[in-house]
């Protein structure tokens, strides 16, 4: 049986280890941007897969909510895109993760290099292929 250390999540029979025995638990491999972009892609083509960034959209959520309306051909007026930016429905992701980083923080700065380092190549892969100015975001 795999035992889990800190960041790496121990599976048995596809089920987290961590979480049936009530550890942290964090599942390093779902954040390989790259390798999640490549499934969707291949599924559902990739003109049929579109990408959010997280800082974009807490930063300007009117502007990534127009480039995903853009994207599903969706035509919406401006006041209507303004109004949904401002739904909490678009801002509760937002929280999850600034909840989830003050939780974890004392864990995160432990290994935020090592982090950094397991994710570097797959962020640097998709902002490649994608042009999504990561490096911006410090993703690698």
């Amino acid at each position: 049986m795999y035992r889990c250390a800190w960041p790496w999540c121990g599976f048995e029979n596809a089920k987290c280890v961590c979480r049936n025995e009530g550890k942290k638990f964090i599942n390093l491999r779902f954040y390989k941007f790259f390798d999640i972009y490549r499934l969707w892609s291949k599924h559902f083509g990739r003109d049929n897969t579109y990408v959010i960034v997280y800082e974009r959209l807490k930063k300007d959520p009117e502007n990534e909510l127009r480039s995903l309306f853009e994207f599903l051909n969706i035509k919406i007026d401006s006041i209507v895109i303004k109004e949904l930016s401002e739904q909490a429905v678009v801002h509760k992701s937002l929280g999850r993760k600034e909840e989830l980083l003050k939780n974890y923080s004392a864990d995160f700065e432990k290994c935020d290099q090592l982090i950094k380092e397991y994710f570097s190549e797959s962020n640097k892969t998709l902002d490649n292929a994608l042009n999504l100015s990561l490096k911006e975001f410090n993703y690698y």
